[in-house]
């Protein structure tokens, strides 16, 4: 069993980790994202059940092509979720622009994660002035639990809006660990 899928069980889940189930029980389709920590551990996690729900999870080549195969995706009615740190959103800025305009028809979240202090060696940046710029519905978990919450919550506001959401979460709350059923 996989600590996604362990039914009836009290799960220790990383806020990474609360992502990929809450995107799980909110029907995904297909999840892409480019490998960096600090949001690895969501695509991590749904690899090994990807198979046993019927849904696609890939690494792409870069995170404007992770975000624009989850877009494709999205514009035919499918569920999708795209992940990656905070320097990937720079990469994937022109598609989000043009995205965040045309909308979609099924729902897409873009989950990214800000590295507040560093830690993993890149350039700090603030993440927020992109949702801000392309006019996009921002969700901001403070614990694993809210990532949960509002992961489910980006899916049901997308479908119901047309418009890609952005869930920003930081390092101290991806990596953080709670308790949850």
């Amino acid at each position: 069993m996989n600590v996604l899928t362990t039914p009836g069980k009290r799960l220790f889940l990383t806020g990474d980790e609360a992502v990929a189930r809450a995107a799980l029980e909110a029907g995904v389709d297909v999840v892409t994202g480019y490998p960096g920590n600090p949001s690895t551990k969501t695509i991590t996690a749904l690899l090994p059940v990807a198979r046993q729900y019927g849904i696609t999870v890939e690494w792409s080549v870069n995170e404007k092509v992770a975000l624009e195969v989850a877009t494709g995706a999205a514009w035919t009615g499918k569920q999708s979720l795209v992940t990656m740190k905070m320097s990937g959103v720079n990469v994937m800025a022109d598609s989000l622009l043009s995205i965040a305009h045309s909308g979609v028809m099924g729902a897409l979240v873009i989950y990214a994660v800000d590295d507040v202090g560093a830690y993993y060696g890149m350039v700090e940046q603030d993440t927020r002035h992109y949702a801000l710029l392309a006019s996009l519905p921002l969700l901001m978990p403070d614990s694993p639990e809210e990532s949960y919450s509002m992961t489910r919550l980006a899916f049901a506001v997308s479908q119901q809006t047309g418009a890609p959401v952005m869930l920003l979460s930081t390092t101290a709350v991806a990596n953080a660990i709670a308790t949850m059923k």
